[in-house]
């Protein structure tokens, strides 16, 4: 299973790419 901090990180950078 996936650690909880990797899948913020990877949401976060997602949404850092969208926004910009």
């Amino acid at each position: 299973m996936l650690s909880e901090s990797f899948f913020w990180n990877v949401t976060f950078f997602l949404t850092h790419l969208i926004s910009s």
